[in-house]
């Protein structure tokens, strides 16, 4: 391209080639957040579920105390309810699409 092109024209193609890189950097950025905000809804939904599911079987059980894994001292195997939450929520019909990403 030197022997054909004139240093202004050599700089122009830099300039637009560099313009098309950052724009698609850009989309490449934008994309790649829509799709991590998907997985946080799509991970709010399961949470939500679950957070239902776990209240039920605290009113059906008069439990008025339930804690997770990371928030408790010592406890029996006995009163681990997480297989039963578990087992629910495999019944649980949830619809998790993906948005599709639309280029703007």
């Amino acid at each position: 391209s030197e022997i054909l092109l004139d240093d202004n024209e050599i700089n122009k193609m830099i300039n637009d080639y560099n313009t098309e890189l950052n724009n698609f950097n850009i989309l490449v950025d934008n994309f790649n957040l829509h799709y991590q905000q998907q997985l946080i809804d799509i991970r709010n939904d399961i949470l939500q579920e679950i957070i239902v599911l776990v209240e039920n079987y605290a009113k059906n059980n008069k439990i008025d105390l339930i804690l997770d894994s990371k928030n408790y001292l010592m406890a029996s195997n006995n009163i681990n309810i997480t297989n039963l939450i578990y087992e629910q929520m495999n019944k649980v019909k949830l619809e998790l699409d993906f948005k599709n990403f639309e280029q703007n």
